[in-house]
């Protein structure tokens, strides 16, 4: 990549997608919060908060089979994924293969999380007939992170080819 591309991408990002970025951020750390409140529940072995009723359960769905892979708790997955992405949106500007190749890293995890926070949702409605609030809303923040991931990477190939 040439100076004068790199110098354009510079001016153009902070002009029209600079908020989407801040979007992510704050995404990322409502995220943050969601799932670590989940993986502290789980790790100390605490009740959730939650209003229960017949459809509503969230000890139900957080200690379902379903809520480990491998005996790791999803809710630690998710933690890590969420910190991972606020990492990313963080570091972009200051780091050059982050800056080069971030949006594409973003949405790449925004989709995995999409489709397995997707998945999960399946297995809420379908298999438990139980849903988790908290589960509900990792699972619309990942869809608002991954929405965010598509404008930016589609902008930033639009960017490239007009180059």
């Amino acid at each position: 990549m040439t100076s004068k591309t790199t110098t354009a991408k510079t001016i153009a990002v902070p002009q029209s997608l600079d908020w989407m970025r801040w979007l992510g951020l704050a995404l990322a750390i409502i995220g943050i919060g969601i799932s670590g409140y989940l993986t502290y529940v789980k790790v100390t072995d605490t009740s959730v908060i939650c209003a229960e009723t017949e459809t509503i359960d969230c000890g139900a769905v957080q200690n379902s089979i379903y809520s480990e892979i491998l005996g790791i708790p999803v809710a630690i997955l998710g933690l890590g994924a969420y910190l991972t992405i606020f990492a990313l949106y963080a570091l972009e500007d200051r780091i050059a293969f982050l800056s080069e190749y971030s949006r594409v890293l973003l949405f790449s995890i925004g989709l995995f999380g999409v489709v397995y926070s997707g998945y999960l949702s399946y297995i809420e409605g379908v298999v438990l007939h139980k849903w988790c609030l908290w589960c509900v809303a990792s699972a619309l923040t990942m869809t608002g992170l991954f929405g965010v991931s598509l404008v930016r990477v589609m902008q930033f190939f639009n960017d490239e080819e007009d180059d």
